[in-house]
C-alpha cells in the first residue's frame, strides 16, 4: 500500500487532445492475400479543409510495416521485405528534419547487399527496423500536426 502525500503531488498529465480536436485516418495495405491497417491521428487545425492529407502516406507506411512486421513473424521473410520496402517508397525521402543525422539509408543498402547474399531474414528484420525508425523520424517532424 502506498501512502499519499499531498504536499509532494505529481505534476498533473498532460492534457491530451479531446477527441473532437483529432483526426483519424485509416488505410489498408495487402501484399499476397494479407492486409494490415494503419491508423495516424492528426490535430484537426493542422488537416486539410478538402482532400486527402499529405499524412496518408504515414498511415499508409505504418500498414505496411505491421504487414511486415506480421509475415516475418509468420516465417515469410521474402513477403516481409517486399512490405518494407513497399513502405520505405510510400514514406519517402522527406521524413526528417535536415539537422538529424540519418543513416537509416546506409543500413538499408547493407539490408539489400545481405539481401543479394541470400540473407533474407536478416535483410527482413533490418529493413524492418530502418522502416520504423523513419516513421517516427516523420511523426517527430511533422509533431505540429501529428497527434500520433
Amino acid at each position: 500500500m502506498t501512502a499519499h502525500n499531498p504536499d509532494k503531488s505529481a505534476p498533473p498529465p498532460a492534457a491530451s487532445p479531446k477527441p473532437t480536436d483529432v483526426l483519424r485516418i485509416q488505410v489498408e495495405r495487402s501484399h499476397n492475400g494479407h492486409t494490415a491497417q494503419g491508423t495516424v491521428l492528426l490535430h484537426r487545425s493542422a488537416a486539410p479543409d478538402a482532400g486527402e492529407s499529405p499524412h496518408t502516406k504515414l498511415a499508409g507506411t505504418r500498414a505496411w510495416l505491421a504487414l511486415g512486421e506480421a509475415r516475418l513473424a509468420a516465417g515469410d521473410a521474402p513477403a516481409a521485405v517486399a512490405c518494407a520496402q513497399a513502405g520505405i517508397q510510400e514514406l519517402g525521402r522527406r521524413y526528417a528534419a535536415h539537422t538529424v543525422v540519418d543513416d537509416t539509408g546506409m543500413k538499408i543498402r547493407a539490408a539489400e547487399e545481405q539481401l543479394q547474399k541470400g540473407h533474407i531474414q536478416d535483410a527482413a528484420t533490418v529493413m524492418l527496423r530502418m522502416l520504423a525508425t523513419r516513421t517516427k523520424l516523420y511523426a517527430k517532424l511533422h509533431a505540429g500536426a501529428v497527434v500520433e
